[in-house]
C-alpha cells in the first residue's frame, strides 16, 4: 500500500516538474506566432494578421545594410555621371578650339584674298603691272632748235629694263637709246649724218588709268655720245644730259604695246642739242 502512495507521489512530482519546464517553451512558441485580429463591423467581417517582432536590431541592421546599399548604389551613379559630363566637357571644349582654329584660319585667307584683291583693283587702277619689265621701241625723232637747223628728222631705236615695286606708284628704269639725224642739203659744213648714243637712268610714275589706257610719267638724266656733230672732222665726245616725257600703254597681261614722246636736251660745246623722238613699241614682264 505504501509502495503504491509513493509511485503516486513520484509520478506526480515528476508531471509537475515537466509542466514547470515546458510553460516558458510554449509561451516563447506563442510569441513568434501571428495572432488573427477579428473585427466585426455591422454584417461585414474583416480579418487581418499581426506579428510581433521580437528581434528589432536585425530589422534595423538590414534596414541600414539596405540604406548602405542605396547609398552606395547612388555615389555610383552620381560619379559615372559626374565622369560623363566631364568626358563631354572635354569633347565639347576639344570641337570648340577645332571650330575657332578653322575659324582663325578662315579669317586669315579671307585677310589674304581681300589684301589681293585691294592690290588687284589697285593696280588695275593705276595701271600698275609689279616685278621686272624690259621693252623696245622704236620711231622718228625730231631735232629742236639749234639742231632742227642743220640736220633733218630722223630715227631712233630704245630699249629699257625697269622695274615697278606691286604698292608703289614710282618705279626705276635703265635707258639706252640711238639717234640719227640726216644733214640739210643746204648746208655745206657737214656732209655727214648726225648721230647720237644714250645711256639714261630715270624714273618712273604710273597714273590712275584713263579710258582703257595707262598713262605714265618717265624722266631722269644721264650721258650721251655724240658723234659727227658739226661737220666730218668733229669728235666724238661725252656730255651730260636729261629727258623728261611720258607715254600711255595698251592691253594686260605679259605684253603691252606703248607709245612713248621724251624731250631730251644736251649741253654741248657747238649749243645745245635738243630733240623729240616718238616711239611705238611692246614692253614683256
Amino acid at each position: 500500500m505504501q509502495r503504491r502512495i509513493s509511485t503516486y507521489l513520484l509520478t506526480g512530482v515528476a508531471a509537475v516538474l515537466v509542466a514547470a519546464s515546458a510553460a516558458p517553451a510554449a509561451a516563447q512558441a506563442t510569441s513568434d506566432q501571428r495572432i488573427p485580429v477579428r473585427k466585426e463591423t455591422g454584417r461585414t467581417t474583416t480579418e487581418s494578421s499581426g506579428a510581433v517582432t521580437v528581434d528589432s536590431a536585425a530589422i534595423f541592421a538590414e534596414r541600414a545594410r539596405q540604406d548602405s546599399i542605396a547609398a552606395a548604389e547612388r555615389a555610383r551613379q552620381d560619379s559615372l555621371a559626374a565622369l560623363e559630363r566631364m568626358r563631354q566637357d572635354s569633347i565639347a571644349r576639344v570641337e570648340q578650339a577645332r571650330r575657332d582654329s578653322l575659324a582663325r584660319e578662315q579669317a586669315r585667307l579671307d585677310s589674304i584674298a581681300r589684301a589681293d584683291s585691294i592690290a588687284r583693283a589697285q593696280r588695275l587702277a593705276l595701271g600698275r603691272w609689279g616685278g621686272a619689265t624690259f621693252g623696245i621701241g622704236g620711231g622718228i625723232s625730231m631735232p629742236q632748235s639749234d639742231l632742227k637747223e642743220v640736220y633733218n628728222n630722223g630715227f631712233n631705236v630704245t630699249g629699257f629694263l625697269g622695274y615697278h615695286p606691286m604698292t608703289w606708284p614710282v618705279g626705276v628704269r635703265f635707258d639706252v637709246g640711238y639717234d640719227r639725224w640726216s644733214v640739210e642739203d643746204e648746208v655745206t659744213t657737214s656732209g655727214e649724218d648726225a648721230s647720237t648714243w644714250s645711256g639714261l637712268a630715270n624714273l618712273t610714275l604710273q597714273v590712275p588709268r584713263l579710258m582703257g589706257v595707262s598713262p605714265y610719267l618717265v624722266g631722269g638724266g644721264g650721258m650721251y655720245r655724240f658723234a659727227d656733230y658739226g661737220g666730218t672732222d668733229s669728235e666724238a665726245h661725252w656730255k651730260g644730259g636729261f629727258n623728261l616725257g611720258g607715254g600711255i600703254r595698251f592691253g594686260f597681261g605679259g605684253a603691252n604695246v606703248f607709245v612713248e614722246s621724251r624731250y631730251h636736251s644736251v649741253q654741248l660745246d657747238e649749243g645745245d642739242a635738243n630733240f623729240v623722238p616718238v616711239i611705238l613699241g611692246v614692253t614683256f614682264r
